[in-house]
């Protein structure tokens, strides 16, 4: 369900409740990552190589010290409803999380403590979130209602921009969406290619 890429590192979750870490150039498996109760829905490396954050379905987010040979959980983020998807800012400190009762959330990962909680950005929940690169206080979000909206988390969540299409559907709870590395466009996949 998830994946993540920070040099030679790769890291991917799914239904069986783990998240795997692999070095892409030796081809094998470093990490395995145990804890959560429920599938694992997203992951994100935090610090470089340092650092892995992952999202469940049993309704929290865990930090993971991956320095060294055995893993250490550091931090857990407890949330109300399910995350479907994740993204950290640029600087590792914030987290948001996109959630199935369409609300959007921001975490302090050193602190685990939630800074901001914005409510009903889209109906039938978010499916995508992406800090845009070269501003930390945008982020550009995807939900089941069809609709790609750019946030200011500065300004509570204010939407910037929203696009939206006739031919443009959201079916499935993993849409995804991207900002090119200059933060001047955007993309989303939809149920309709």
């Amino acid at each position: 369900l998830g994946l993540d890429i920070f040099g030679s590192l790769v890291a991917a979750c799914g239904t069986d409740k783990m998240c795997r870490i692999w070095n892409a150039r030796t081809e094998r498996l470093i990490h395995q990552l145990v804890g959560h109760s429920q599938k694992v829905t997203g992951t994100r490396f935090i610090n470089g190589d340092k650092s892995i954050l992952t999202a469940s379905a049993d309704r929290s987010m865990k930090v993971w010290d991956i320095t060294r040979s055995t893993y250490r959980q550091t931090v857990t983020l407890r949330h109300s409803s399910t995350s479907n998807c994740i993204d950290v800012s640029y600087d590792s400190i914030t987290a948001v999380s996109g959630h199935l009762d369409g609300g959007v959330r921001f975490w302090d990962v050193r602190s685990s403590e939630r800074t901001a909680d914005i409510t009903e950005l889209h109906s039938n929940g978010v499916t995508s979130v992406k800090f845009n690169p070269r501003n930390n206080a945008e982020v550009l979000t995807t939900g089941r209602d069809s609709v790609v909206k750019l946030i200011d988390v500065r300004k509570s969540g204010e939407v910037l921009q929203s696009f939206f299409h006739s031919e443009y559907r959201i079916d499935l709870s993993y849409a995804g969406c991207a900002i090119s590395p200059d933060g001047k466009y955007a993309a989303a996949g939809s149920s309709t290619g």
